[in-house]
């Protein structure tokens, strides 16, 4: 078991915030607003994979709306990228019910195979 002490977790808080910030507030908020759709009427009869889906397509059309050199670093340059083309390609649904395929759902592993 780990115990940081108070100087530890001062350290660390220290360090992280020397860090520039990640650019993902919008998308984390656009991510939670999608999520409250979740029980809106028109959603009600899709399946956990749709809608993971839709979130997943929403979200890769704002980071591509925001273009990769609005912000820096690993994620930016590397992810952000690969999920834009995934969603211009039309594979977020192919991705959700892969994402899906460890959970014991009739209707995913009918949709695999």
């Amino acid at each position: 078991m780990c115990i940081l002490t108070s100087f530890h977790r001062r350290a660390l808080i220290g360090a992280l915030s020397a860090l520039p910030p990640l650019g993902y507030a919008q998308t984390d908020m656009l991510l939670t607003m999608t999520s409250a759709l979740d029980y809106d009427e028109k959603n009600k009869d899709k399946k956990p994979t749709e809608l993971v889906a839709d979130k997943l397509s929403t979200s890769c059309r704002n980071m591509a709306e925001k273009g990769s050199g609005s912000h820096q670093g690993f994620a930016w340059d590397y992810y952000a990228p690969y999920f834009i083309a995934l969603e211009k390609a039309g594979y977020v649904p192919v991705f959700s019910y892969l994402i899906h395929s460890a959970a014991d759902q009739p209707d995913v592993k009918q949709w695999l195979e």
